[in-house]
């Protein structure tokens, strides 16, 4: 008799820990259930959902921006104790802040007073990130956090850390012609050429790369490239002919790589065969989080 009255408290305390817990305020994020690290700019779902059966009363997002906290101060009332520095981090109280409250209302995230009382709300977190950075250059390799903490009004609280990670996209550079300008052929020739050193930076490591002869270039060019490559696309990954048939670097010397050099020193030797018109190459790179720049190379004869 006492062991079966023994399994019966057993049974009603399980259930009632189990109703406690469902009626506690939680902090979930879908897409990343365990709160890993996210890297920014790769479309990675950042919609985390606040939930308060017992109706929401506070909601804080403590921001660990680093040297870039002054940048979130514009979005706290003057004379909060919110107001990050640099030894301390930025908060933007959801709630009952009203600057920060209209920052987020920007961003089409429900904020204010209309927020307490309420169960349940969503808050996209790379969103505010980017919103609070935006225009302001970011070191590669630059780490941030948010803390969500969450109250409810019967007085139960919980917090939750989201890790984010910024490493800069890659970027092209034409040496020697760094505005970009057209060349003239006519002032070049093969013994004597001009800029042709496009350097390429991926601190996330080059994937992909490209060079494309855009449509309506000079017909003995176009000839030239599809006479090589089957295409108006050079791909320096994917087909050796990169290497051997215009110079370009091996695929051992770029894929994983954080740095390369693309010498266009071809097309200076193919100038008495040029005819009058315009060349656009395209360069294109996608490192290994997806993140892409290119940036086209402008040739006149």
């Amino acid at each position: 008799m006492k062991r079966l009255l023994f399994f019966a408290l057993s049974a009603v305390l399980l259930f009632s820990c189990k109703k406690t817990d469902e009626a506690a305020p939680s902090i979930t994020w879908p897409s990343n259930t365990k709160f890993a690290v996210v890297e920014m700019g790769t479309n990675q779902d950042s919609n985390v959902s606040v939930s308060a059966p017992a109706k929401i009363e506070s909601l804080e997002l403590k921001l660990g921006l680093g040297e870039y906290v002054r940048l979130a101060n514009r979005y706290i009332e003057d004379g909060s104790k919110n107001k990050g520095t640099k030894d301390n981090p930025a908060t933007l109280d959801v709630i009952d802040d009203s600057k920060s409250a209209e920052f987020l209302r920007s961003l089409n995230m429900t904020s204010g007073v209309a927020l307490r009382g309420r169960t349940i709300s969503t808050l996209n977190l790379e969103a505010i990130l980017n919103a609070i950075i935006t225009g302001e250059p970011v070191d590669n390799n630059t780490s941030f956090t948010i803390d969500i903490i969450l109250s409810d009004q019967a007085g139960k609280e919980v917090t939750k850390t989201a890790k984010f990670h910024f490493t800069s996209p890659p970027e092209i550079v034409w040496q020697d012609n760094q505005n970009n300008d057209l060349v003239d052929l006519n002032e070049y020739s093969k013994s004597k050429p001009g800029p042709s050193k496009v350097k390429i930076s991926a601190p996330g490591k080059i994937k992909d790369l490209t060079v494309t002869l855009e449509y309506g270039a000079d017909a003995a060019l176009a000839k030239y490239v599809q006479n090589r490559v089957g295409n108006l696309t050079i791909d320096l990954i994917n087909d050796s002919k990169a290497e051997s048939e215009f110079g370009f670097p091996a695929k051992k010397v770029l894929e994983g790589k954080t740095d390369a050099v693309l010498d266009f020193a071809f097309i200076y030797g193919l100038i008495p065969d040029i005819a009058a018109s315009t060349n656009v190459f395209t360069v294109k790179v996608v490192d290994a989080n997806e993140k892409i720049c290119s940036m086209q190379l402008k040739f006149k004869k």
